[in-house]
């Protein structure tokens, strides 16, 4: 991987876990993308996040990598959520969710003089990807192993499954979340394709995120639009402050980008004017034209061009279409 390509990845996986380090977020993204019974006897409230110094010290750095822990059914069940950003999709991501499930438990055995462990705890892996290509590895650790080996010894294998959310490949409208669901915005931040929906987004993000109990995530939001956001490119070099002020940069550009568009209309339908228009048809358009861009233009230059033939008010058509002031009409 080139620096570049690290320096993204890095930036994507910071700004993730910055999002995803709220309860909220974790509370969406379960209410919202993990449609199982069991969710519904989860409290919430008691959301806890769980340091992973432990478990990052043991295998290779993952800063983006989150464990919380939460009350389910009085007891205590972690969550594990794993943030991936590459082009290429890891084959073998069940082996690394077995190793953090291991060092969960090996961690709550080793302090159990800290909270008697008389039994283990239940884990819930979920891979929230962002890659461009559709994740295709094996979600079952049993499918990783090689298929030559028989069913006597086959038993003897550890087997684990998580669960894929693949960003660029969902479907809202297979979900059945409320509509304050703050991840269903951030999966519409990712996959939106145009400005006037990303603004309806944003709009929704801002109301969504209203109070002072936000303040921490509407600012990691902020971070994620200026760090890795997709569309950011597009627009101007500057760090965004607050939400607010995409939404009106998302407002300016949209009315730029109309009137763009409705000048190229212009251009598109005058071009076809000035290639198969009658001679009435360039004149009119060449007068509109005229008026539009140029509307003290001499009285003199006006009555010139009715009296041109129309190979020759073609040729003026063509240069008051590209002109920018007046003179360069004029002087001819």
């Amino acid at each position: 991987m080139s620096k570049k390509a690290k320096k993204i990845t890095h930036g994507y996986d910071h700004a993730l876990k910055l999002l995803f380090s709220h309860p909220i977020m974790i509370e969406s993204l379960i209410k919202g993308f993990v449609p199982e019974a069991w969710t519904k006897q989860l409290d919430f409230s008691s959301l806890q996040k769980v340091s992973v110094k432990h478990v990052t010290d043991d295998l290779r750095t993952r800063e983006s990598d989150i464990i919380w822990k939460i009350d389910f059914k009085k007891k205590s069940l972690y969550i594990i959520c794993l943030l991936e950003f590459q082009s290429a999709i890891d084959k073998f991501m069940a082996v690394r969710v077995l190793t953090y499930i291991g060092l969960i438990y090996q961690d709550l055995i080793r302090h159990e003089h800290i909270e008697k462990v008389d039994e283990l705890p239940p884990v819930f892996s979920l891979v929230l990807y962002t890659g461009s290509k559709i994740w295709d590895a094996p979600t079952k650790l049993k499918d990783c192993f090689s298929y030559a080996i028989p069913e006597s010894l086959r038993k003897y294998q550890p087997n684990i499954e998580y669960a894929i959310l693949d960003i660029g490949q969902i479907d809202l409208g297979e979900y059945n979340f409320e509509e304050d669901n703050i991840v269903s915005s951030l999966v519409e931040l990712e996959n939106v394709c145009n400005l006037t929906n990303t603004k309806v987004i944003i709009d929704k993000l801002i109301s969504q995120l209203q109070g002072e109990q936000f303040n921490s995530l509407r600012k990691a939001f902020v971070v994620y639009i200026n760090r890795v956001w997709k569309p950011r490119r597009r627009f101007a070099r500057k760090e965004f402050i607050d939400l607010n002020e995409v939404s009106l940069m998302l407002s300016e550009r949209i009315d730029q980008w109309e009137r763009e568009k409705i000048q190229e209309g212009m251009q598109q339908g005058m071009q076809q004017g000035i290639l198969t228009g009658t001679y009435n048809e360039r004149l009119s358009l060449s007068l509109k034209l005229l008026a539009h861009k140029f509307p003290t233009a001499p009285l003199a230059f006006k009555e010139r061009l009715q009296n041109m033939p129309y190979d020759a008010l073609g040729v003026l058509l063509e240069k008051i279409i590209k002109a920018t002031e007046i003179e360069e009409l004029v002087e001819d």
